[in-house]
C-alpha cells in the first residue's frame, strides 16, 4: 500500500511499465510527473489518471502521440477545441480518421492544417459540394 503513494517508486515503475499507473494512488494519479511518464511510456494510460490531466492540453499530446486511441479518453474540451485537434493531427496525421467529421467540414481547421504542410486536399473538395443529404432536402424543399 505505501508504494502505491510513493513518487519515486511510481516513475520507476511508470517509466518501465506504463499500465503501473493502475496501482498508483489517487494522489499520484493526479501527479505531473508520474502522469507524464505513465502516458508517454503508453498513450491509453490516459484513462487511468485524473480528470484534470485528461483535460490538460500537453498530456492529452503526448498520450495522443503515444497512441492514437488516448484521442476518445481525453476531455470533450479538448476535443472541441480547434488549435488543440490541429496540434493533436499534426503529431499524429492518422487521427484524422478518428476525429469528428465536423472539424473535416471546419474551413479554419482545414486552412490551419494545410499552412502546417498538411495535405488537405481530399477534404476540401467536400466543403465545395454539397452532400447527398443536402442536395435531397434542397430538391424537396424545392418541389414544396
Amino acid at each position: 500500500p505505501r508504494l502505491r503513494d510513493n513518487e519515486e517508486f511510481m516513475i520507476f515503475a511508470v517509466k518501465n511499465n506504463g499500465s503501473a499507473i493502475m496501482y498508483a494512488s489517487n494522489r499520484l494519479k493526479n501527479n505531473y510527473n508520474v502522469v507524464k511518464n505513465a502516458v508517454f511510456k503508453s498513450g491509453s494510460m490516459i484513462e487511468y489518471v485524473s480528470s484534470n490531466y485528461k483535460d490538460n492540453e500537453e498530456i492529452a499530446l503526448i498520450a495522443i502521440k503515444n497512441s492514437i486511441y488516448s484521442y476518445r479518453l481525453i476531455s470533450d474540451r479538448l476535443k472541441h477545441d480547434l488549435n488543440f485537434n490541429v496540434k493533436a493531427v499534426l503529431s499524429r496525421p492518422e487521427l484524422i480518421s478518428y476525429i469528428s467529421r465536423s472539424w473535416l467540414k471546419n474551413e479554419q481547421f482545414l486552412s490551419k492544417l494545410k499552412d502546417n504542410g498538411f495535405n488537405v486536399s481530399e477534404y476540401e473538395a467536400d466543403l465545395k459540394e454539397p452532400d447527398e443529404n443536402e442536395q435531397i432536402l434542397e430538391k424537396l424543399y424545392l418541389e414544396l
